[in-house]
């Protein structure tokens, strides 16, 4: 049976009259930035905040023309739903696009919630094994195979984590024209985009070419601000945007007015802040090819985009225990990426990165 998520009656009341004055709220009046600073004694002006009250549960039209204006200049503001965090956005996708027993393709190694959502949600799993020996590669024989397996839903994730493996237009234009030609929908998970090595590398979003696709970002990846939890879909198909707010409606209604305002004043400077974290990715990349020529128990095939790579090891998950126990240096094995493949996911993203080597280096003498 499918799940039906109904729309509370009164959002959809709401929603005829969007800039009315709500006089049925039950919260008390927000508090203004005067008031709070009177009765805290604090100064509150200086948050980048106008108002204490709700945002929209799609988010502040000015933060989403923002958006588009600074990541996505070929859409609207009405193509994008803010969502609290990357997490929310993948829940309320999954929702309103699968039902129990719909057939979902993914890739493995995979951030795990990739797999377990459509999973919970009864959906069955097809998962296809990227390779180091392909250099993290689709095999496009190999998917096409499982798309005609009567498949709803490709769920691709790139850059991707954890390997920092990235693919090309022209791969991403043949992903969509398979998923059109089996009528298959699809949910990208770009949170890592931003972070390639060159900004030459950077994909259009997946759901900036076909209807049939499904965006997802976030701010706490690719621009490394996890504080400030917005996440987002964006999504030209209207009739599912809708259901994805009514989704949304159930669980955090909208996302905190403070993490909106952060991100409006953040996003004119996005690029310079996505070439912060390129700039100390690549630095460890280059440190950590250097060091894996020296090792014989480590390898990686080194991806050329996103803030992890995975190293491969054997006994890996041995390695990561005593690590963890013995020098307090917390590493996660390949079973957290749903994969048999042993080895670790390694985060560049960090400038004490080559101290952190350094202890390998004594761990394993």
């Amino acid at each position: 049976m499918e799940k039906t998520y109904v729309n509370l009656a009164m959002m959809d009341w709401a929603d005829q009259w969007p800039s009315s004055l709500a006089l049925s709220n039950s919260n008390p009046e927000p508090f203004s930035l005067d008031e709070l600073s009177e009765i805290t004694g604090e100064d509150w002006h200086h948050l980048p905040l106008e108002h204490m009250d709700y945002q929209s549960a799609a988010g502040d039209l000015t933060l989403r023309s923002a958006m588009v204006d600074h990541l996505y200049p070929n859409h609207s503001a009405d193509d994008l739903i803010a969502c609290a965090g990357a997490q929310e956005a993948l829940y309320v996708a999954f929702n309103a696009l699968l039902k129990p027993g719909d057939h979902v393709v993914t890739f493995t190694p995979a951030f795990e919630p990739l797999l377990m959502m459509p999973k919970m949600l009864g959906a069955r799993i097809t998962t296809l094994p990227l390779t180091p020996e392909n250099n993290w590669q689709i095999d496009f024989e190999v998917l096409t195979a499982a798309l005609q397996d009567d498949a709803q839903l490709l769920v691709i994730n790139f850059p991707h984590n954890p390997t920092g493996s990235h693919i090309d237009e022209s791969t991403l234009n043949r992903i969509m024209e398979l998923c059109q030609e089996h009528g298959v929908k699809l949910i990208s998970d770009e949170v890592f985009r931003g972070l390639e090595s060159s900004p030459s590398q950077r994909l259009p979003a997946a759901a900036s070419l076909s209807q049939q696709a499904i965006s997802i970002g976030v701010l706490s990846k690719a621009f490394a601000l996890p504080a400030c939890r917005v996440g987002w879909i964006l999504c030209q198909d209207q009739a599912l945007r809708k259901k994805m707010i009514t989704i949304k409606n159930h669980l955090s209604i909208c996302i905190s007015g403070l993490d909106a305002n952060c991100m409006k004043r953040l996003l004119p400077h996005s690029e310079s802040l996505l070439k912060r974290s390129v700039d100390i990715i690549e630095t460890n990349r280059s440190h950590l090819k250097q060091w894996l020529s020296t090792q014989g128990r480590m390898q990686s095939t080194a991806g050329t985009a996103s803030a992890t790579c995975f190293v491969q090891m054997p006994e890996a998950q041995t390695f990561c225990r005593k690590l963890a126990d013995e020098k307090g240096l917390l590493l996660v094995p390949g079973h957290g990426f749903a994969t048999d493949l042993s080895g670790f996911r390694l985060a560049l993203g960090y400038r004490a990165f080559s101290d952190h080597m350094k202890s390998w280096s004594t761990f394993l003498t």
